[in-house]
């Protein structure tokens, strides 16, 4: 196996990505970090956005893209990943309102999956992260986390492990059924 690279996710920055994008990750560079996961793009265009991070020699590894934007514009989403040569089009919350009971799961996993399915056609993964949540419902025995899994090659995980833990579940656990 290679070596992995060190990356941070920028939603952790994201106050200050929102005040100086560029001057974030310039720093972010500065640190020794190899890449970036993005959550959100300020406004910089795709081939701006490029250009920087080569400049800075760093990677985007991907980007937490909200199921709104996915449905308003997919193609435009995917375009703008392949610009700036990420891999994974992640998928970072679902709205509480589309989460109320398992009806509302079953069609929001049917979903993600035609959005994996159309992802990988295009070359790139689609990823789910998760929250607490996934594990209040359960889908034919199942939380809907692994729900989100079964049957299913398409969606990828990405685990928060935090987020996992807090719902009182094991996160080495999980991490060795998903690894």
């Amino acid at each position: 196996m290679g070596r992995l690279g060190i990356g941070i996710q920028l939603y952790t920055l994201r106050d200050d990505m929102a005040r100086d994008m560029e001057g974030t990750l310039r720093h972010v560079a500065k640190l020794g970090y190899e890449g970036v996961e993005f959550a959100g793009y300020f406004d910089m265009p795709a081939d701006k956005l490029k250009g920087l991070l080569d400049e800075l020699g760093l990677k985007a590894f991907g980007s937490h893209i909200s199921l709104q934007r996915f449905r308003d514009n997919f193609q435009a989403e995917i375009d703008y990943l392949k610009t700036i040569g990420a891999t994974y089009a992640i998928c970072p919350y679902v709205g509480a309102e589309e989460r109320e009971n398992v009806e509302q799961w079953n069609s929001l996993i049917a979903e993600c999956q035609a959005l994996a399915v159309e992802t990988q056609k295009q070359g790139l993964q689609f990823l789910y992260h998760n929250h607490d949540f996934e594990f209040h419902y359960k889908v034919e025995d199942e939380f809907v986390f692994d729900a989100m899994y079964a049957n299913n090659d398409a969606i990828k995980v990405e685990m928060d492990v935090c987020w996992v833990q807090f719902a009182g579940q094991d996160p080495l656990a999980y991490i060795a059924k998903y690894a």
